[in-house]
């Protein structure tokens, strides 16, 4: 397919075999959100992350605008920053993603806004449907962990009917009173502490259990610590490489069995899971 780079033919065609001799009762999927599921790219213009959703949104008072990008203007260079330690960059991220929610909360967002951006704003991957439908009729575990506004996440999935039981999302949510939100719930996910994050809905759990093969999908190298593979007989990785190829390639080459660069579909991931299952 066009877009796709399998890095190692022998090690994939291994994993999948594994994975397929296994069946589908020992299959689960772990995956980002933002620009994994969703667009890198919409016409033309690098897509909006949730939470930039609300910053740039022009849907709460000029005064939180004005302030959440002070945030972003502070700490987002030390995101990209390839000298700072992972370790510093997973405490101060975490500091950057409360701050900005908590701004969310001090200018009373309210669930009209989420459910505008929800509804109107969000655009998924051509093939997103196709993959959440397979999951859902398969019985596959699908978690969704993602560093985003988990409430416009949910509010997404409700929408397009496709918050099936076997859908589990590990997000930052609010607790809500009359429509608006009060309170930021702990703890924060952010960049850089997704290995901090588990499963741990009790029922949810228990649809986990003997699922010893996993999908991993993400847009960022530090998105494969969604898991412990440790935990795993076999991990298959898909990586989303959507900006600035070139230079990103071979780096990305070094952690994900697969690459999907230029904002591509989610054809290959539907065709693999068809491969393995059907």
């Amino acid at each position: 397919m066009e877009n796709v780079i399998i890095v190692n033919e022998e090690n994939f065609k291994n994993k999948k075999e594994n994975i397929k001799s296994s069946g589908v009762d020992s299959f689960q999927i772990v995956s980002d959100f933002d620009r994994t599921l969703t667009k890198a790219f919409v016409d033309g213009k690098k897509s909006n992350t949730s939470f930039a959703q609300i910053r740039e949104g022009n849907v709460l008072p000029k005064e939180y605008e004005d302030k959440a990008n002070a945030l972003f203007n502070k700490y987002y260079p030390i995101e990209i920053n390839p000298r700072i330690p992972k370790e510093e960059k997973k405490y101060v991220m975490t500091e950057w993603f409360r701050a900005h929610l908590q701004l969310m909360v001090d200018y009373k967002l309210n669930k009209n806004i989420i459910e505008e951006i929800a509804r109107k704003k969000v655009v998924p991957r051509e093939g997103f449907e196709d993959l959440l439908k397979f999951s859902s009729s398969h019985k596959i575990p699908f978690v969704i962990l993602s560093s985003g506004v988990g409430d416009i996440i949910r509010e997404f999935l409700f929408h397009k009917k496709l918050f099936s039981d076997n859908v589990h999302l590990i997000s930052n949510l609010f607790e809500w009173k009359d429509g608006i939100a009060v309170l930021v719930r702990e703890p924060v996910i952010a960049s850089f502490n997704k290995s901090s994050f588990e499963v741990t809905d009790k029922e949810f759990l228990k649809t986990l259990e003997n699922r010893i093969n996993v999908l991993v999908l993400g847009d960022a190298i530090s998105d494969l610590e969604m898991i412990k593979p440790e935990k795993f007989d076999n991990v298959l990785s898909i990586g989303f490489v959507n900006m600035f190829v070139e230079e990103h390639l071979e780096e990305y080459k070094k952690h994900f069995d697969v690459l999907i660069t230029n904002d591509g579909s989610l054809d290959f991931v539907n065709q693999l899971l068809k491969d393995l299952f059907n």
